[in-house]
């Protein structure tokens, strides 16, 4: 029966800390208008040379995901 009472003890305080967390959620300002709008030109300012880099490094991700009898 110990088992039990602890178990529902930490229940109790995962309960308490989702309802915290919810509140802090409910509680952070709301995005204004569309997400692409908002990020829209955010990476102008990027060098081309690192720009590329980073396209290259999300192509090895991707590829690298996929099962090695779908790769090219």
């Amino acid at each position: 029966m110990a088992d039990a009472v602890s178990i529902e003890e930490r229940l109790t305080m995962l309960e308490k800390e989702v309802a915290r967390l919810k509140l802090q959620v409910e509680q952070l300002p709301k995005p204004n208008g569309n997400w692409l709008e908002r990020i829209s030109g955010s990476m102008k300012d990027i060098p081309e040379d690192v720009w590329k880099e980073f396209q290259e490094s999300c192509a090895e991700v991707r590829q690298a995901d996929r099962p090695k009898d779908n790769r090219p």
